[in-house]
C-alpha cells in the first residue's frame, strides 16, 4: 500500500515542522507550507489524501482555503482538519 499524502498548511514554522516530522515518521508523504494559494495549487496538482489546515495563514484565511477546496471538482472530497483558535494565554480564555 502506498503511503498517504498529507498536505500540511501551517503558518507557524515550529508547529509545521513538528507535524511534518511526526507524519513522516508515521510513514506518510508530507507536503508542507505556510501559504494558502500554494496549498490550493498543490491540492489540484497532487493526489492528496488529507489536508491539515491552519486558520491563520500568510496570505489567505484557512476558511477561505477550505471554501475554495470545497468548490473545486478535484478537491471537494479531500478530508480537511482545520486547526486554530485563540492561544491559551489570550484575554478571555481559560488558564
Amino acid at each position: 500500500m502506498a503511503p498517504s499524502t498529507v498536505l500540511v498548511v501551517e503558518n507557524d514554522p515550529t508547529t509545521r515542522g513538528v507535524m511534518d516530522g511526526f507524519l513522516r515518521r508515521a510513514g506518510h508523504r508530507v507536503l508542507s507550507e505556510s501559504e494558502g494559494e500554494w496549498a490550493l495549487g498543490v491540492a489540484e496538482a497532487e493526489s492528496v489524501d488529507l489536508v491539515i489546515l491552519d486558520q491563520r495563514l500568510c496570505d489567505l484565511s484557512g476558511v477561505d482555503v477550505l471554501r475554495r477546496l470545497r468548490d473545486g471538482a478535484r478537491t471537494r472530497f479531500i478530508p480537511v482538519i482545520l486547526l486554530g483558535g485563540k492561544p491559551l494565554d489570550a484575554p478571555g480564555t481559560l488558564n
